[in-house]
């Protein structure tokens, strides 16, 4: 026990002494448990709070973690449309020069069977006009 002047009991120099439970008394009793119970109210309430706080940080990581996901799978698929309409083209680009390549060695073929007959009309004249 400590004198309030003081500072020990062993020490004390004949004036009055109070004690801790004197001088708490039945009112400063009921005041301090009403902070503690508050107290207690408070702690439970910043607990649901903080559990709550953990429980929407969980959610709102899968969500994106969801989200994220989609978005990949999303982007494979439009990667393999793009390569599908690609490979479509490519082959539309190759039928189409083909097809171009054989009408233009048609008409190459055509050309030069004109020409040896445009020759041989031109040797035939040649000779007939020489003599």
């Amino acid at each position: 026990m400590i004198c309030l002047v003081c500072s020990s009991v062993d020490l004390h120099r004949s004036h009055k002494v109070s004690y801790i439970d004197d001088e708490l008394g039945d009112s400063n009793k009921s005041t301090l448990s009403q902070c503690i119970s508050s107290a207690t109210n408070q702690k439970k309430a910043i607990s649901s709070a903080l559990q709550e706080a953990q429980d929407n940080k969980a959610s709102l990581q899968q969500q994106s973690e969801n989200a994220l996901k989609e978005i990949t799978k999303m982007k494979e698929n439009l990667v393999a449309m793009v390569i599908v309409r690609c490979d479509d083209l490519a082959a539309e680009v190759r039928e189409a020069e083909d097809k171009g390549r054989r009408e233009l060695e048609r008409r190459e073929r055509e050309l030069k069977i004109s020409l040896k007959k445009l020759d041989a009309f031109h040797c035939l004249a040649e000779e007939l006009s020489l003599k």
